[in-house]
Formats: C-alpha cells, sequence, structure tokens
C-alpha cells in the first residue's frame, strides 16, 4: 500500500508542478517536459500492477521519488525561469557559413540519395519476424546488405544525423535553393529506416523527436505558409512512424515479450524508469566511474572504458548486482556515475550551462550553429530522459562529434 501511494504522490507533485508553472507562464517548452514525466509517472502505475512474475516491482518508496524530481527540476530550472526566452530563437548563420552547407549537400546529395533507395528497399522486404531477428542478433548489421556506395551515403547520414535537421531548417527558411533541402532531409531520413529496418523503437523516436525540437526551436524563421506545408508534412511522418513502432511493438511482443500484457509491455517503457530507480539505483554504494554515461569522453583522454555496450553491461551488472539493461531515466543512469551527490551537483553544472546558452540568445539577438545545437541536446535528453540518458552509449556518444566539429569550424568563420 505505501508504494502505490508514493508512486501516486509522485503524479501529484508533478501535476502541481505543472499548474503552478503554467498559472505562472503559461505553456512552454518547460511544461512539455514537465508534462511527459507525468504521464511516465501515470504509466507507471498501470506497470506496477502488470508486472509479471519474476520482474517484480518493489521497494518503492518517496525519497528516492523526491529525489529524483528534485534533480530533474534542477536541470529544467533555467527553462522554468526563462523559458520565454528560447521561443523567438534566431539561428545565426552568415553567408559563407551558408555557402559552406549548401556545398556539403551538394557533395552528400549521390551518396545519401542511393542509400535511401536501399535502405527503402530493405524496410520493403522487412517483416514481422526479420524485424525481431534483426533487433535481437548482436552481429546485426544494415551496412552488409547494402552496395559500397550505399554503405558510405548511410555512414554519412548516421555520423550527421544531427546536423541535417538544422540545415534543412535554415535552407527551407530561406528563398533560394529550396530543393537542397530535400537532400538533407534524405539524409536524416536514412537514420530513421535504418532504425525500422534493425527494429530499433529507440532510433524511430529519438530522431522524430529531436526533428521536431529543432522545428519548434525555429519556427518563427519560417514563412507561415512553408511552416503550415511542414506541419502537414510532419504530421504524416507521425502516423507513419507510430505505425512503424506498432509494428515493431507487436512482432517483438509476439515473439519475446510472452510474459507481459500488451499494456505492460509499452507501459514498460513509459513508466519503468522511476520505478527501477527506487527498487534498484538508490541503494547503490559503488559507481561505474564514468563508464555509464561517460565512456567515449574517457576513451579520448586515454583512460581505460567500455566501448561494447553488451561488455559494460556484463561487467557492471556483476558489480552493482543489479540489471542493466532497464530503464532508471537520465538521472538513473548520471547516478550510475556519479552517486548520490556527484548527480546534484552534475545536474547544478548542467542548469548553469543551459542558463548560459539561454542569455547568450538574448544578448546576441540569435544564437550560432554549435550553441544551437547543444541547446536541441539539451532538450532531447530532458524529453527522452523518462526512459534513459540516450547518449550513454559510446556509438551515441560518437554520433555528437560530427556536429560539434562542423558547427564549432562554422562558427569561427565570421563573413
Amino acid at each position: 500500500m505505501a508504494e502505490i501511494v508514493s508512486i501516486c504522490l509522485f503524479s501529484f507533485i508533478w501535476l502541481v508542478s505543472i499548474y503552478i508553472h503554467f498559472k505562472k507562464k503559461g505553456w512552454d517548452i518547460a511544461n512539455t517536459i514537465m508534462f511527459v514525466y507525468f504521464f511516465s509517472s501515470l504509466t507507471s502505475i498501470y506497470f506496477y500492477f502488470n508486472v509479471p512474475v519474476g520482474h517484480e516491482v518493489d521497494n518503492i518508496t518517496l525519497p528516492p521519488l523526491l529525489y529524483l524530481f528534485m534533480a530533474i527540476l534542477i536541470c529544467i530550472f533555467p527553462l522554468l525561469r526563462y523559458g520565454d526566452r528560447i521561443e523567438n530563437i534566431s539561428l545565426t548563420i552568415n553567408k559563407s557559413q551558408g555557402h559552406i552547407l549548401y556545398l556539403i549537400i551538394c557533395m552528400i546529395s549521390p551518396f545519401v540519395i542511393l542509400a535511401f533507395g536501399e535502405l527503402s528497399i530493405l524496410c520493403y522486404e522487412s517483416n514481422s519476424i526479420s524485424i525481431v531477428d534483426s533487433y535481437s542478433d548482436e552481429t546485426f548489421s544494415i551496412g552488409k546488405q547494402m552496395s559500397r556506395i550505399g554503405r558510405v551515403g548511410y555512414t554519412i547520414s548516421h555520423f550527421g544525423a544531427y546536423i541535417w535537421p538544422t540545415i534543412f531548417f535554415y535552407i527551407i527558411s530561406n528563398t533560394k535553393y529550396r530543393i537542397l533541402a530535400f537532400v538533407s532531409l534524405i539524409a536524416f531520413a536514412n537514420e530513421i529506416l535504418q532504425g525500422y529496418a534493425s527494429g530499433d523503437r529507440v532510433t524511430l523516436v529519438r530522431f522524430v523527436l529531436y526533428f521536431f525540437i529543432v522545428f519548434y526551436l525555429v519556427k518563427n524563421m519560417i514563412e507561415t505558409k512553408v511552416r503550415k506545408r511542414i506541419l502537414i508534412f510532419a504530421f504524416s511522418v507521425i502516423l507513419i512512424v507510430v505505425s512503424a513502432l506498432l509494428l515493431i511493438t507487436i512482432a517483438r511482443f509476439d515473439n519475446i515479450s510472452s510474459d507481459y500484457s500488451m499494456g505492460g509491455f509499452v507501459t514498460l517503457y513509459s513508466g519503468e524508469g522511476c520505478l527501477r530507480f527506487s527498487q534498484y539505483i538508490w541503494d547503490l554504494n559503488v559507481t561505474s566511474n564514468g563508464d555509464t554515461c561517460f565512456s567515449f569522453f574517457k576513451y579520448i583522454l586515454g583512460f581505460d572504458t567500455y566501448t561494447d555496450n553488451f561488455l559494460r553491461r556484463l561487467h557492471y551488472e556483476s558489480i552493482f548486482k543489479i540489471p542493466t539493461y532497464i530503464f532508471y531515466t537520465f538521472v538513473g543512469d548520471f547516478y550510475q556515475d556519479l552517486g548520490i551527490v556527484g548527480t546534484i551537483l552534475f545536474c547544478i553544472f548542467l542548469a548553469y550551462f543551459l542558463k548560459k546558452i539561454i542569455f547568450m540568445n538574448v544578448k546576441n539577438k540569435g544564437l550560432s550553429l554549435l550553441p544551437f545545437f547543444i541547446l536541441t541536446i539539451f532538450l532531447q535528453i530532458y524529453l527522452f530522459g523518462f526512459m534513459y540518458y540516450n547518449f550513454k552509449t559510446f556509438n551515441d556518444q560518437l554520433q555528437l562529434i560530427a556536429p560539434i566539429v562542423l558547427f564549432g569550424l562554422l562558427d569561427r568563420i565570421k563573413h
């Protein structure tokens, strides 16, 4: 009884926070983020009562849930206080930077278009069984089924996945060369097609979410007529993605997760994080010393770490004595690396950094490419974080390098 009361109180705290902020500032990005966690907490109630034997949820108490609430609130505090200052962002790209972006799109177009064609065929030929098999097979690689040029195109698309939405909206907001915007959109779509062909729902959700984050920030740069067309297109994409998610979910449910009810299986993704944080993470007395969330940065600094996600999970499961393949929220993943105090300090650092970016937008009347990119990553982490920290694997962190390098170099070009 005490456990369900704690979960309900957790949901109620989120609801009250949403109401208070709405009364003060109206509906904004901060309320959207809080609503995501409120909805997650509601589905955790259903998940709590529908977990199959062998996967029980217990040891749910209020202190870890309050800690989780406070840590998330610290992270998004700059958005709670200054979120209205990013409602009308101007992405400042000068003429020289724009020409380089156009040149990049022209150079990659033959490769990414071919990759798009090959990935589309792979998706068309996929069925529920192949989707499940591709997800389950650790050695599975979409690239092995593509031509050499197609692999080059997909590699470009993959490592530039966080570049293409920004380029797309920049080009589409200008009257020149709008046809090139669709090349960047195709490059971005390649990552989503790969997610579908390999049965990876997280890739589908993560990158569609990122596209909408970028659109939300730059929407006022785009003329009204074009913006309406994008919204119609976006609605169509949502329908397609939801259909793909349903297909993958049903396929994996039928073939893998017969212990769960369909509702329990779905709410495993939306509602498990906060419960497992209380059940497992709160009582950890050792840390993974950065291997959970910061493996790439440890690697480039010369420290020993795990570049293979499966080996990392296996190693720390034996040390933590808890499952390492389930959701703990993004705060829970930080907690594994930094502990109870270190996590709060890191959240304060993130809040300070986010505040600096917001004020940079106010001071400069816009954001250059790199600060804009960092802002989008902050929003993606927080909106996606009810499940886990979405850059926790070595390969996911590797995807951040290309945009950081490209946007950082372009920002140095002043004319």
